[in-house]
């Protein structure tokens, strides 16, 4: 399941008159009781009206005794994800709660989430700083919904009871449920986060393409899951052991993220930018191919530290940095090395074509807006390979020499190492 709701605020009190809830804006505050309120309506509803037998029952137990055994093996995991992630956050759940959906009737499913949840939030999450009670119930009542809707579908499509000679067709509506789950379960958390905060970004509100794959891979899971409890029970068991290795391997993936990211802006570190550059000079030396180094610095950021104070500052480096992002390609390497300078290699790209590039960024740079800093402009220099230098080091040096001409000759230009 993808979680939501910002954590960048203080600690939690366990309180209820104390929840950090109350000082969210107001529309937020109604939005998320209103999920809440609709979830606890709906499971009490469907636990009153849908009769349970005591199959449902052992299924129950099944599935709660597997998700916790699940969540047990994975606790040290799961908190150091938590810790070191601030963006929309997928804790592999829906394994279970995509199956209690479509073996379950609807209110035990409502069960099953609020006991994995409520063991989630005893056993991984309370003591990690600034994470809210108020967020766990928001995202359990998400589930919830998203849970009821699932099966409501499934039943409505006559996916369930599944068949057990199965077919094409049976899958194209295992695979509209899935995508149901998943398009309700991001909607509901993204305007969760538009309401919360001013970052509305898209990687803000629904997470990055990784986090959305490995939701994907998780409701995969979850729908092989339910084929074994459908049609052989015991076999089960055999998605603990890849369920468990998906969760380390994702841990591993954002450990190196974050030692490789600068924690400010998300760009690539000065050292993780300079290993990636000269791999990416060797292979361009060894393909005869031409790639280009841009030095960017933005004009009087230190004006702009004394007026508007650091936060306002660090605003401005990640709006550059989003700027960056933008106007390059997913195989260019974006950094900064520090202070207000940031750094681009630009595979494939000879000088008149990264002088494009930086033009376009000098441009774009003009338009970004923030609070009440106007006018932001950057200056840039520019050094090609092989034409101007033969090694990254020397690349960098002409670069920076002609940033350097840049500056002096009054900002908010471009410069090459031939003009400079």
């Amino acid at each position: 399941m993808k979680d939501s709701v910002d954590r960048r605020q203080p600690p939690s009190r366990g309180h209820l008159a104390h929840w950090a809830l109350w000082s969210k804006p107001r529309g937020a505050v109604i939005y998320l009781a209103t999920i809440s309120l609709a979830a606890i309506f709906l499971s009490v509803l469907l636990l009153v009206t849908q009769p349970a037998t005591s199959a449902d029952l052992i299924m129950l137990g099944v599935l709660v005794a597997l998700g916790l055994v699940a969540a047990e093996a994975s606790r040290r995991i799961e908190r150091m994800r938590r810790m070191i992630t601030d963006a929309p956050h997928v804790n592999l759940s829906s394994v279970w709660t995509l199956s209690a959906a479509l073996v379950l009737p609807s209110g035990l499913a409502s069960a099953v989430v609020v006991v994995l949840y409520g063991h989630l939030w005893f056993r991984s999450w309370r003591r990690i700083t600034g994470f809210q009670p108020f967020r766990v119930v928001f995202n359990a009542s998400n589930v919830v919904l998203c849970c009821q809707f699932s099966a409501w579908l499934a039943h409505r499509i006559h996916l369930v009871p599944l068949d057990p000679a199965g077919s094409g067709q049976e899958l194209v509506k295992l695979v509209a449920v899935m995508a149901a789950y998943f398009v309700l379960n991001s909607a509901l958390a993204a305007a969760a986060l538009a309401l919360l905060q001013s970052d509305r970004s898209l990687v803000r509100l629904v997470g990055s393409p990784s986090e959305n794959l490995l939701e994907l891979a998780t409701l995969c899971m979850g729908a092989i899951a339910t084929l074994f409890l459908s049609l052989a029970a015991p076999l089960i068991v055999l998605v603990l052991l890849p369920l468990y290795a998906l969760h380390r391997s994702v841990l591993v993936r954002q450990l190196e993220e974050a030692a490789m990211a600068d924690p400010k802006t998300g760009l690539l570190n000065a050292v993780s930018w300079s290993t990636m550059a000269k791999k990416a000079i060797e292979r361009a030396r060894r393909d005869g191919t031409s790639v280009s180094v841009l030095m960017i610095d933005v004009d009087y950021f230190k004006r702009i530290n004394d007026r508007y104070g650091h936060l306002i500052g660090d605003r401005v480096l990640i709006a550059v940095a989003n700027t960056l992002r933008d106007q390059t390609r997913s195989y260019d390497l974006c950094g900064r090395f520090g202070g207000e300078e940031f750094v681009i290699l630009l595979w494939g790209a000879a000088r008149d074509p990264a002088v494009d590039v930086a033009d376009r960024i000098r441009d774009r740079v003009h338009r970004i807006e923030v609070e009440d800093v106007a006018d932001l402009s950057v200056s840039i220099g520019v050094a090609d390979f092989p034409q101007a230098a033969d090694h990254l080091e020397a690349l960098l040096l002409g670069a920076d020499n002609a940033l350097y001409v840049a500056k002096k000759a009054g900002r908010d230009q471009v410069r090459t190492v031939e003009s400079s």
